[in-house]
């Protein structure tokens, strides 16, 4: 079993390191990119463009409620990539500037969509709106194959008020209501 494990763990990581570098050879000299949420696969991509010489700038967005974009920006800003963090909200109000969004995936279907944090969809139908390129970095072992049977990802629900408003916030708003 440990075997096994190890072999799996050696698959994922090659090619998360070829999907890297692949990915890595769409970012050019004096791109403007966005990214959502937090992604390894896309944070390896930057990486690898950045070993290669390519000068860049990346707009990420905060990615609520968790905030998983505070993290991807930290990882970005680390690797000594310009980083502009953003609210989710104001995807719309850069995209003008934007060259190309990159964002990673949970997992991947039949159908070729992507699975992604919330958000992900309005982003990508942005892109759209203003002919920007969108491109989700992803490897295959995120394939889902009940989606062959025609089985659908069912989204999270957040039942918890908490998770987008503090408890402090709350009775000022519920004041307000």
């Amino acid at each position: 079993a440990v075997e096994r494990v190890g072999r799996v763990i050696d698959i994922v990581e090659t090619s998360l390191q070829r999907i890297a570098e692949n990915a890595s050879r769409i970012v050019e000299n004096g791109d403007v990119l966005l990214t959502h949420s937090f992604s390894l696969t896309a944070i390896k991509a930057l990486e690898s463009a950045l070993k290669r010489g390519i000068s860049f700038e990346v707009y990420v967005t905060e990615s609520r409620p968790f905030g998983e974009g505070i993290a991807m920006a930290e990882r970005l800003s680390a690797l000594g990539i310009p980083v502009t963090l953003i609210v989710d909200s104001a995807v719309r109000y850069v995209m003008s500037e934007i060259d190309k969004v990159i964002v990673g995936a949970d997992a991947l279907a039949s159908d070729g969509s992507a699975v992604a944090k919330v958000g992900t969809s309005q982003l990508a139908l942005t892109a759209k709106y203003s002919n920007t390129e969108f491109i989700v970095v992803a490897g295959l072992y995120k394939f889902f194959p009940d989606t062959l049977q025609g089985f659908r990802f069912d989204p999270e629900i957040l039942s918890d008020p908490g998770l987008v408003l503090s408890s402090e916030a709350m009775p000022e708003l519920q004041g307000r209501v």
